[in-house]
């Protein structure tokens, strides 16, 4: 995916080495992804990381240079149009991993609410 994103356009790339990158910086594993789309105290950092390591990927795989950091990804996002942070979360919940697609992971348990509550499936 490509989107004008901190002034210039900018791919993200998901799939297995995003999912490293993000696991690597969150210090988890596979079921860590939750953090990202729950609220909590590591939301913020959760979906800040998941960018960071999707550019990232994205950078390398394309032999660009990466001219962006984590305070940066921050600032981009508290300045991007309305909907950006939805339009790369729901473009990476519909990538693939291992040849399935990231929402398959999740579970989605219901809640008093009615509400899923996003978990990662424990396999």
């Amino acid at each position: 995916m490509k989107i004008n994103f901190g002034g210039k356009e900018r791919g993200f790339q998901w799939g297995m080495g995003c999912l490293e990158r993000y696991c690597e910086l969150m210090d988890c594993d596979i079921e860590g992804l939750d953090l990202a789309f729950k609220p909590g105290r590591d939301q913020n950092k959760a979906m800040t990381n998941l960018l960071l390591a999707a550019m990232g990927n994205y950078a390398d795989l394309h032999d660009e240079a990466i001219d962006f950091t984590y305070p940066k990804i921050q600032a981009w996002l508290d300045d991007a149009p309305q909907g950006t942070l939805n339009e790369l979360m729901d473009d990476f919940k519909k990538s693939k991993y291992l040849g399935k697609a990231i929402q398959d992971y999740f579970t989605q348990e219901e809640t008093e609410e009615g509400q899923g509550s996003g978990n990662v499936k424990k396999k």
